[in-house]
């Protein structure tokens, strides 16, 4: 994952209204379902983590982008490594 793709990332959830902020979780860790009262798009940039809804499952890793929209029933579960991610929160309007 290269820091200009990162710095791409980053300013074009800016450009579309999102809040940006750099998330890390620990390996294992895993949010139970629950849903955002926000649109949610991240980056990857390091280790993994796979996230179920009503479509299945999807496990991503670095360089893999991710897209949820607000109010949809999900759960997290956090790789071995634990993961990293930039993160972008667009409140529902």
């Amino acid at each position: 994952m290269t820091e200009s793709a990162v710095d791409a990332f980053r300013a074009e959830l800016i450009e579309q209204g999102y809040q940006v902020a750099e998330r890390d979780w620990e390996p294992g860790h895993v949010n139970h379902m629950h849903s955002h009262p926000f649109d949610a798009r991240g980056l990857v940039t390091r280790g993994s983590f796979t996230v179920t809804h009503a479509e299945g499952a999807k496990t991503y890793g670095p360089g893999d982008q991710f897209r949820l929209e607000a109010d949809i029933e999900h759960e997290e579960v956090i790789g071995p490594e634990g993961v990293s991610f930039i993160s972008g929160r667009r409140t529902k309007s």
